[in-house]
């Protein structure tokens, strides 16, 4: 690695200190700093209370939304996710679902897509729509049931403790928030793990690294970055 790229590494992390916890400006300056593009499949939650047919009293759980998507592109901004990238795994959780959720607008929220052509195609009038499903989400199963073309899709959907009986229950009910202005709005759904689904590139200041560069690069951000 060129003495330059690591002068310029140190003052991409130096910003990343200064910035405190608040990226904005980082991860609005694609083409700047230390950044990933990979394909991964998100997982979202909603707050719900689910009531059985037969029972008076809800509960409360989970409603589970996995999405996948390609070419996901953001900033390094952890020295725990230069970790985990020195040695990627396919099919692990990468320490970054704080950051896209807030930062990255590049991500599909959950009600803002449907599932692929191979389990409903829209334009089938015989296919038949399913709500709730659990598909195998690892790489190698996501090839056969995604389209190349297909992105943003959902891949897997359930109620947590509920998965196979979600069709059963009686009622399903997102948690609610109430404002002072008296109107009562559904609670966002949150990000909570991106698992890694293909081998990521590393960019640095836009051009892509080898994959010697990108190690060298990357255990020094991991000593730099908060």
């Amino acid at each position: 690695m060129k003495n330059d790229s690591l002068e310029a590494l140190h003052q991409y992390a130096e910003e990343v200190r200064k910035a405190q916890y608040d990226y904005s400006h980082i991860f609005e300056s694609l083409g700047h700093g230390l950044e990933v593009v990979f394909d991964c499949v998100l997982t979202w939650t909603f707050d719900v209370k689910v009531r059985r047919p037969w029972r008076l009293l809800g509960t409360v759980t989970d409603e589970k939304h996995q999405i996948f998507q390609r070419d996901i592109r953001t900033h390094i901004v952890t020295a725990a996710l230069a970790d985990e990238l020195i040695n990627p795994k396919i099919d692990r959780s990468l320490s970054l679902a704080e950051e896209l959720s807030t930062y990255n607008f590049q991500i599909e929220a959950p009600d803002q897509v449907t599932w692929p052509r191979s389990i409903h195609d829209w334009d089938d009038n015989k296919s038949v729509y399913v709500n709730f499903q659990i598909l195998d989400t690892s790489a190698n199963n996501l090839r056969s049931i995604v389209a190349p073309d297909e992105d943003g899709v959902l891949v897997a959907k359930s109620i947590i403790g509920f998965e196979g009986q979600e069709e059963t229950l009686a009622s399903i009910h997102r948690r609610k928030q109430a404002f002072l202005d008296g109107s009562v709005w559904e609670e966002e759904a949150e990000l909570k793990a991106v698992k890694l689904v293909s081998e990521p590139k590393i960019l640095f200041d836009g051009g892509e690294l080898s994959v010697s560069d990108r190690r060298e690069l990357l255990k020094s951000a991991q000593t730099l970055l908060p």
